[in-house]
């Protein structure tokens, strides 16, 4: 008796299934609805029906909200409205916070049954997503060292490596995007996706400065958001310069030398100084970390020729950041001077140590005016005996042009112009 009457209940209720589905038709759905905070939104189910619209219910999270055109008791008339028109059933939803997201279903039951149905086969559902914007202060931006210690001021140099940080929170269930710019070329992208209510998206990277003119933008893009926030930070990049005086510098040997290195366009001034002299170190050293180097007593090396070049290096150091500047020191070897005394006497100048340069040439212009003497007067020796010559000659030709009566004379004429002599 007792299975006869829960299988009357069982027939009963998929005859009102079945006579339910065959008078009331979906025809259309609510839409899916992707909204921001404080806006409003609204669902619409049409349907085909031959009952009363008491019939038609909006339920949330397995919580009835609506009957017809009636309201639960615990719902607020205030948050939420409905409305029939013709065969849509509509509910709305003012000022739409985070809690409200989440699957609006419209079903129907039947008029003697106090219990909703989902419409077959597809029921009548919407998913409302609330678009949460950034907290009002996003996007953050500063930077770090490599080793995350926080940097409040903004001078730094070429070549210098710092960590850029740009975080954006407070963004519900959306999918913010941070695009990282430097110089205005996008330089990284990052995209978070999660569905906590509360998001942080953050981009942390290393980067090195390669120009004065480097700007650091952080871009916010989001869909709670009508247009792009930012945040950039702009770099005031130094141009060191070191310079040593004096620039070139030429003396001789066992002076004493010093040089300066000036250090200018430095975020601080303390600075470490380093000198290196190459090839090797010509004499003694003082002060040798500060910003003057002071070398005495030059001394050249014994077993090269000539003048010697050094090259002088400054070294200025901040930060495990270096900068460098040289300069070239000449050092020639030192001239002997003859005494007066030496010059006096005849001495083998051979025999004097070092270089005698300025000797050597005084005695090459005395041999060249000797030279030129000699050879003027051996010119007049010369011119002398010539006409010595001749004279004798043409006396001797008229000696012998008087006496010509005799064949022994005429023979001695003949011997006379032969030999230029005058024979008895």
């Amino acid at each position: 008796m007792e299975l006869v009457r829960l299988f009357g209940v069982y027939a009963y209720i998929i005859i009102i299934l079945i006579s339910t589905v065959n008078s009331l038709t979906l025809i259309s759905g609510p839409d899916d609805a992707q909204v921001r905070i404080g806006s409003d939104v609204s669902f619409n189910c049409k349907a085909t029906y031959d009952l009363k619209y008491q019939n038609l219910y909006w339920i949330y999270k397995a919580r009835y909200l609506t009957r017809g055109n009636q309201f639960y008791q615990s719902i607020s008339p205030r948050k939420y409205s409905v409305s029939i028109e013709n065969s849509s059933y509509i509910l709305t939803i003012s000022n739409v916070h985070i809690s409200d997201a989440g699957v609006y279903e419209c079903c129907f039951s039947y008029t003697n049954v106090n219990y909703a149905y989902s419409f077959l086969p597809i029921p009548a559902t919407a998913t409302l997503t609330v678009h949460q914007p950034p907290t009002v202060t996003s996007p953050h931006c500063f930077l770090t060292t490599r080793n995350y210690k926080r940097l409040y001021e903004t001078l730094f140099y070429i070549g210098e490596s710092i960590r850029f940080y740009c975080y954006s929170e407070g963004h519900g269930s959306t999918s913010p995007k941070l695009t990282i710019k430097i110089a205005d070329v996008s330089v990284a992208e990052n995209i978070l996706r999660d569905e906590t209510d509360y998001k942080l998206v953050k981009y942390d990277n290393i980067f090195w400065i390669k120009r004065n003119d480097t700007e650091l933008t952080c871009y916010l893009d989001s869909e709670a958001l009508d247009e792009t926030r930012n945040c950039t930070i702009r770099l005031n990049v130094l141009s060191p310069d070191v310079e040593i005086k004096p620039k070139l510098l030429s003396v001789q040997e066992a002076d004493d030398v010093h040089f300066q290195c000036f250090a200018r366009n430095f975020k601080t001034t303390n600075l470490q100084y380093e000198w290196q002299v190459s090839p090797y170190i010509p004499g003694d050293i003082y002060t040798f970390k500060t910003s003057i180097l002071n070398i005495t007593d030059l001394k050249l090396n014994n077993t090269l020729l000539g003048n010697q070049l050094f090259i002088i290096t400054c070294f200025v150091i901040e930060d495990g950041m270096i900068w460098n500047s040289s300069t070239t020191l000449t050092i020639t070897r030192e001239i002997d001077i003859l005494p007066t005394t030496l010059l006096n006497n005849d001495q083998d100048f051979n025999s004097i140590d070092g270089p005698t340069t300025k000797l050597e040439n005084n005695n090459s212009e005395s041999y060249i005016v000797a030279l030129i003497v000699g050879i003027v007067t051996v010119a007049i020796a010369v011119m002398i005996l010539l006409i010595v010559v001749l004279n004798r000659k043409k006396v001797c030709i008229i000696l012998c042009s008087n006496k010509s009566n005799s064949r022994g004379k005429l023979e001695q004429k003949k011997n006379c112009t032969a030999t230029g002599k005058l024979t008895s």
